[in-house]
C-alpha cells in the first residue's frame, strides 16, 4: 500500500552456465550454429585486447563443444526468463500490474564466438549492446513498440524519476526517454552516441553507422569500424591512411 522500488538481479545467464533439465530440454544441440568468424578477423586487433578471452588462447572451444556451449547459454536463458515470469505474475496476483513500471535489462552482452571470443570485456556491439525494454501500463498506446534512436543505460535513472514524479538531479548525464515512451519515432529525442566502458581498459563510441574503440586513451591501440558496411566489425579502418 506505499510506493515501492524492487530490483531483481538474475545470475543467469552467466558462467557456469546452469539450468534445470527442462530448459535444456527446449533446445536441439545437434542444431545450434556457431557464428560465422573470419580466420583472421583478430589481426587488426590492438595487441592489448587481442588475445583476452580468446578461444585459441583461453577456452579451446571445439565444434562439439561450441554446440553445446549455446545450448547452455539459450537453457539459462530460458531460466531466466522463468524467473523474470514470477515477478509479473506476483504483480498481477497482488493488483499491482497496473500502476507499476517495470525495466528488463542487462548489465552488459555476451560473445559467443563472434570474434573467436567468448563472455564480455571487449567492446564489439554483442559485448555492449543490451536489451532496454520499459513497460509503463497508463501509456498503453505505444506498448509493444521499439524506437531506433540511440539510449543509453544512463536514461533510465531520469527516465524513472520523471515518471515517479520526482525531480532528479541536475548533474544527471542521461536523458529521460519519456518524449520517446510516446513517441518511438521522435524527433525531439536528439542523441545520436552511446558510449561503453570496459574495465579493460578501453573506451567505445557508438552511432547508428560507425564505432570508435581506444585502448589506454588511445595509446594502446584504436578501432574503427563502418556499421553501415560492415555490420560484424570485421575490418578495423582506424590505421587505414583515410581514417587515421
Amino acid at each position: 500500500d506505499k510506493p515501492f522500488f524492487l530490483a531483481c538481479g538474475f545470475v543467469r545467464p552467466h558462467v557456469p552456465l546452469v539450468a534445470p533439465a527442462k530448459y535444456f530440454n527446449l533446445y536441439d544441440r545437434d542444431a545450434m550454429v556457431a557464428p560465422v568468424v573470419p580466420a583472421n578477423d583478430l589481426e587488426d586487433v590492438p595487441g592489448i585486447i587481442r588475445g583476452y578471452k580468446r578461444n585459441s588462447s583461453t577456452y579451446g572451444v571445439t565444434p562439439e563443444l561450441h554446440k553445446g556451449l549455446l545450448e547452455a547459454y539459450y537453457a539459462s536463458i530460458s531460466y531466466m526468463d522463468a524467473q523474470a515470469g514470477r515477478v509479473l505474475d506476483a504483480l498481477d496476483k497482488l493488483g499491482l500490474a497496473e500502476n507499476t513500471i517495470v525495466v528488463f535489462t542487462s548489465d552488459h552482452g555476451y560473445l559467443l564466438g563472434e570474434h573467436h571470443k567468448f563472455q564480455k570485456q571487449h567492446l564489439f556491439e554483442e559485448s555492449t549492446r543490451v536489451p532496454f525494454i520499459v513497460s509503463v501500463p497508463w501509456m498503453k498506446g505505444q506498448h509493444g513498440k521499439a524506437t531506433r534512436h540511440i539510449t543509453e543505460l544512463v536514461d533510465l535513472y531520469p527516465t524513472l524519476a520523471g515518471l515517479a514524479g520526482l525531480k532528479a538531479p541536475d548533474v544527471l548525464q542521461g536523458q529521460t526517454l519519456l518524449p520517446l515512451l510516446r513517441n518511438p519515432a521522435s524527433k525531439a529525442w536528439k542523441k545520436n552516441v552511446a558510449f561503453t566502458i570496459s574495465r579493460s581498459g578501453g573506451e567505445s563510441i557508438r552511432t547508428h553507422d560507425w564505432r570508435y574503440t581506444q585502448w589506454g586513451f588511445g595509446k594502446s591501440g584504436t578501432e574503427l569500424y563502418d556499421l553501415k558496411n560492415d555490420p560484424g566489425e570485421f575490418n578495423n579502418l582506424a590505421r587505414k591512411p583515410k581514417y587515421s
